[in-house]
């Protein structure tokens, strides 16, 4: 790339529309509340959930900046291409470099995080300590998995107790899918430990959308620079030097 072309900078401006921009740094809107303003899954329940949407709303800004500023480098006339090349390749990998810094230190933190949040979720259907408890639930497995599939999946959302003996056990007992085990077991931990259950889910949106904000950082700047030929030119600027 010796200038920016017409498709990569109406490419990039396009990119930059509002609605574009937030969706694919942010994350689809889920719902709109009464004023209009996006509803996303990632709210920042948590410390480490809120950093990660900082970084994803920091990477937002930083793409719209310095890419206006790659923009300038490629339309200034006093620039030779060679200068335009590399000088576009070292901003656009030092603002990529500087949040993923942040971003790798955050991620690794708010995955243990995560673990330990999953692990509390998962004591909530632990199979019951009391082996009267347990035959309870063995009885009413049994009771659910004689009904047919239509009445099984009305009765173990509208019983509690049949509801919490179905989560405490593997699926085929009570004759119930995997699927609908999991969906089960996820509205019972809802009834038990909602707070819980809303850490996990919003911290597990909070890293997809951080994630994805890199992603999304990395095309749109690159498409404004030519990494490989500044690599090349820094090559044969080293080779010179040496020979």
């Amino acid at each position: 790339m010796k200038h920016l072309t017409d498709k990569a900078r109406a490419d990039f401006e396009r990119r930059q529309t509002k609605s574009l921009r937030e969706t694919r740094y942010l994350g689809m809107p889920q719902d709109f509340d009464a004023e209009g303003k996006p509803i996303r899954a990632a709210k920042g329940l948590t410390d480490r959930a809120a950093h990660l949407i900082r970084i994803a709303q920091n990477a937002m800004g930083q793409s719209t900046l310095v890419g206006a500023n790659l923009v300038k480098i490629w339309d200034d006339p006093n620039l030779m291409d060679a200068a335009k090349v590399t000088r576009t390749a070292t901003l656009a990998k030092t603002s990529i470099d500087n949040i993923g810094r942040e971003y790798h230190a955050v991620l690794e933190s708010a995955l243990d995080d995560l673990k330990a949040l999953r692990r509390a979720v998962a004591k909530t259907y632990e199979p019951p300590t009391s082996a009267g408890q347990a035959s309870i639930d063995g009885e009413l497995r049994t009771l659910l998995k004689g009904m047919k599939e239509s009445e099984r999946m009305v009765a173990v959302r509208s019983d509690p107790a049949l509801m919490a003996a179905a989560a405490r056990a593997h699926p085929a007992l009570s004759g119930l899918s995997a699927d609908f085990h999991k969906t089960i077991r996820r509205e019972y931990v809802a009834k038990i430990d909602p707070d819980t259950l809303a850490k996990v889910e919003d911290l597990e949106a909070s890293i997809l959308t951080a994630e994805g904000a890199m992603q999304a950082i990395a095309e749109d700047l690159g498409s404004l620079t030519d990494f490989e030929t500044a690599e090349n030119l820094k090559a044969k600027s080293s080779a010179d030097l040496s020979a």
